[in-house]
């Protein structure tokens, strides 16, 4: 009889131990489910965290395209305006070499035009003031010639 409780005591304490066992190994799986549904969550949220970057990305991306556009455009445009601020500054100093060149044109013809009115005043002087008209003026000048 004390062998037979001596085995029944060990057939318990096995038994316990197994039962221990089995509440571990239940307790180890739910916490490596837990543990699993987390990584697995974390993971879908850091593929979404990567999708939103990669979308942010390209929305950059494309915002520099469209930027780089633009500032292609406007040098085209700064190309053409300069082109046209040179042949506009060309036309400015061929207009102020033209109107230099008639103001001395104007100049030497208004010295010459005072060289006459000088003649006439002379001619008046010896015609005793009496006006003369061009013709008579040249009758004039020939005659003393």
């Amino acid at each position: 009889s004390s062998g037979i409780n001596a085995e029944y005591g060990r057939l318990q304490e096995s038994l316990y131990e197994y039962h221990q066992k089995g509440l571990t190994m239940d307790k180890s799986a739910q916490y490596s489910e837990k543990s699993a549904t987390r990584t697995r969550r974390q993971a879908q949220e850091l593929e979404f965290e990567v999708a939103n970057v990669e979308n942010d990305i390209s929305l950059k991306l494309l915002e520099v395209s469209k930027l780089e556009t633009r500032i292609k455009g406007l040098d085209e445009d700064l190309v053409h305006l300069d082109q046209d601020i040179r042949e506009k500054n060309d036309l400015i100093s061929h207009c102020e070499s033209e109107a230099i060149r008639k103001n001395a044109i104007i100049e030497r013809k208004q010295g010459q035009i005072d060289q006459f009115n000088k003649k006439i005043d002379q001619l008046n002087q010896k015609d005793g003031g009496e006006e003369v008209g061009p013709l008579e003026l040249q009758i004039s000048t020939l005659q003393k010639q």
